[in-house]
């Protein structure tokens, strides 16, 4: 079988890169040609998470002549395009790993769609009320604990050493707990900071790790206590009275979205931190039942055994708008904002300048915006 995954950039380490380099690896390990196209690639990290396994391409250099029994399609804007230069598949199903990335909305022709695998219980609601997808279409594939995530800290220490905070949007409280935690070794690791593939290794390291998202799985896998906390706020420790409702909303922070003080936060730290570990085999028991990678990816085999081929027509008036995306998202490297861009100047403007406000140095911000303005003719 052949098959490919399609996603916007593959050049850092973010969870929507590492999720797809999961699944091609395991395909792979199942016998499987598998190939990932993307917008946005660097040398050094397909190295260090393809283990020479998939390989990765631009999506300009796909060869089209090769058919796909079946295309994993993350990220809007890259299949339609794909589909009217010519793409060759048996069958296409649509993965949403999120509800607040603008990526992540369905292919306009979702209707052609017969499954979507979502990363979340609040994904699935998100597409039946927003989107109008069937339920019976929807099938849930959350992020995965992998064989490398299975083998248990025996150990932990009865009180906290070392504390990795794992984030790539670290919230001010967050950094500020080196200030009320000043007897314990804090380590940032994420964009701006200390940038490393988070492994099994390197999780054993600590006594507690501060996170959201995937690295919530890992650590449950390991038995290692997490404490769900981000841009979002969160409920702090994983229990097993929260479980339920944290893996609703991805282990996200969303479902509480409560935000306290860095004081505030490292007390809980503290007083929270002998219950994580008095729970922790027993969340890596439900754990373990939940998101092993082989259950959740041979289940998702299973429904697409099921589906019918599938027809899609790309006209030239979709693979222009299409277009306009990959093209803004091949410049600013954004996997967030980028929404449908419309021939209206005003509509660029106001995209390009919120897209560009993180670009720190005044003069290199303006010349970006304007070079992307004048691109697109909004200038």
């Amino acid at each position: 079988m052949k098959i490919l995954l399609t996603v916007v950039r593959f050049d850092n380490l973010s969870g929507s890169v590492i999720h797809v380099a999961e699944m091609a690896k395991y395909f792979y390990d199942k016998g499987y040609h598998v190939s990932v196209v993307t917008l946005v690639k660097d040398e050094k990290i397909i190295n260090m998470l393809s283990e020479d396994k998939f390989d990765v391409f631009f999506y300009k250099d796909l060869d089209l002549s090769v058919y796909y029994d079946l295309v994993i399609a993350y990220h809007f804007p890259i299949l339609p395009s794909l589909i009217y230069d010519g793409l060759k598949f048996n069958k296409v199903i649509n993965g949403i790993l999120s509800v607040y990335a603008n990526l992540e909305v369905p292919l306009f022709f979702s209707d052609k769609i017969d499954l979507f695998p979502v990363v979340s219980y609040e994904c699935r609601d998100y597409l039946i009320d927003q989107h109008n997808i069937p339920s019976e279409k929807i099938v849930y594939l959350p992020n995965f604990i992998t064989k490398d995530y299975m083998n248990l800290k025996k150990m932990v220490n009865s009180d906290i050493k070392k504390i990795a905070v794992i984030s790539n949007h670290i919230p001010s409280e967050v950094l500020n707990l080196t200030k009320y935690l000043r007897d314990i070794n804090i380590e940032f690791i994420g964009s701006g900071n200390n940038i490393k593939l988070v492994n099994e290794g390197f999780i054993k390291e600590f006594d507690l790790i501060i996170s959201i998202g995937k690295t919530v799985q890992y650590c449950l896998g390991l038995g290692v206590p997490i404490y769900e906390y981000d841009f979002f706020g969160g409920c702090g420790y994983i229990t097993l009275n929260n479980f339920e409702v944290e893996e609703y909303y991805n282990f996200s922070g969303r479902a509480s979205g409560r935000k306290l003080l860095a004081e505030d936060l490292a007390n809980e730290i503290l007083t929270g931190y002998l219950n994580a570990c008095n729970e922790r085999i027993n969340l890596r028991e439900i754990a373990l039942e939940r998101f092993f990678i082989k259950d959740g990816l041979e289940r998702l085999l299973s429904h697409i055994d099921e589906i019918p081929a599938t027809d899609i027509v790309v006209t030239p008036d979709d693979r222009k708008l299409y277009l306009q995306n990959i093209e803004l998202c091949a410049i600013l490297g954004s996997s967030n904002s980028i929404y449908f861009v419309k021939n209206n100047s005003l509509f660029i403007k106001y995209l390009v300048k919120y897209l560009t406000a993180l670009i720190p140095v005044k003069k290199w911000r303006k010349y970006i915006r304007n070079k992307i303005l004048k691109k697109r003719g909004a200038l």
